[in-house]
């Protein structure tokens, strides 16, 4: 009787710890998540202010708008249900347009091969990008002049520099640990690598070296 109250008391704790790391790992996560819509945002405020057409304008925040609002919505989802992450799977050429529309503004080189037929899960396809993008972007901030790649291809996601090499040793751990940084690199890239190996993808620093840093996001083999 004492080994079985035992046995089930430390199942018990067993439980209690992992829903406890579940809420931690969720919490960093959607912390990530919130950073990057708050930089979404500023960014559609700037573009807002800025001179042009007040049509465009009024059709920048309409369709930018409610995306945002929506990827809000999944990242309080994932803060009530902190063991569920739900699978939304949305057209690959439709989440691409999106994308696309969302940076207008930023110069980027975009490039294609056409995704029609395809489908991708919106959550994680949504959090790699951001993730690549606004980092590149704060690296484009210490290197002016920096040119930014992104492609999707065969259902995989590229995005890359053309800037200075990630040090080796940080290299090496970039996606398997959290690793500090002034522009928080890391931690989000851990998360996002953590949640494409969850959905049968593969997260992984393709190319390292002067002139030429890409990371991209495929389907695991």
């Amino acid at each position: 009787m004492i080994e079985f109250y035992l046995v089930k008391r430390q199942s018990e704790q067993l439980q209690r710890l992992g829903y406890v790391q579940a809420i931690h790992e969720t919490g960093a996560r959607v912390t990530h998540d919130v950073k990057n819509l708050l930089q979404s945002l500023q960014a559609l405020c700037y573009a807002a202010t800025q001179p042009g057409d007040p049509a465009e304008v009024a059709g920048l925040l309409g369709r930018q708008l409610p995306q945002i609002a929506d990827r809000l919505k999944a990242t309080l989802d994932k803060l009530q249900s902190p063991q569920m992450e739900t699978v939304g799977n949305v057209a690959a050429d439709i989440w691409w347009a999106r994308l696309k529309d969302r940076y207008a503004h930023a110069p980027v080189d975009w490039r294609d091969s056409g995704g029609a037929g395809r489908m991708v899960p919106l959550g994680l396809f949504d959090s790699v990008a951001e993730n690549l993008l606004q980092n590149a972007m704060a690296k484009r901030q210490r290197e002016p002049g920096l040119h930014i790649g992104v492609a999707f291809i065969d259902g995989g996601l590229t995005v890359g520099d053309d800037g200075t090499a990630i040090e080796p040793l940080r290299a090496k751990v970039l996606l398997n640990e959290p690793v500090n940084s002034e522009d928080g690199l890391g931690i989000g890239l851990y998360h996002a690598a953590r949640q494409a190996e969850a959905m049968g993808y593969r997260l992984s620093l393709a190319e390292n070296r002067p002139g030429r840093v890409a990371f991209t996001l495929s389907p695991g083999s």
